[in-house]
């Protein structure tokens, strides 16, 4: 097993984890007796754009900082 395969597989686990966030977050949007709301939308569309762009990124360094700094909340 290579360095790089364990480096993809920690980006993987992090663009998951990111999943998990944003589901369990829009969840609790869609849960609240007002639904969603536009910071709600907003959020969730740019953890969207970010795991898309993120599967795209060839610097893992960036990426990862990037996904982790979104999380960060």
């Amino acid at each position: 097993m290579s360095s790089e395969d364990a480096k993809q597989r920690e980006r993987d686990a992090l663009v998951d984890k990111l999943k998990s966030t944003k589901e369990q977050w829009d969840a609790e949007a869609n849960a609240s007796p007002d639904g969603p709301d536009e910071t709600d939308a907003l959020l969730s569309k740019a953890i969207e754009m970010a795991i898309e762009q993120g599967k795209g990124w060839t610097s893992s360094d960036e990426r990862e900082k990037y996904l982790e700094t979104l999380l960060d909340d």
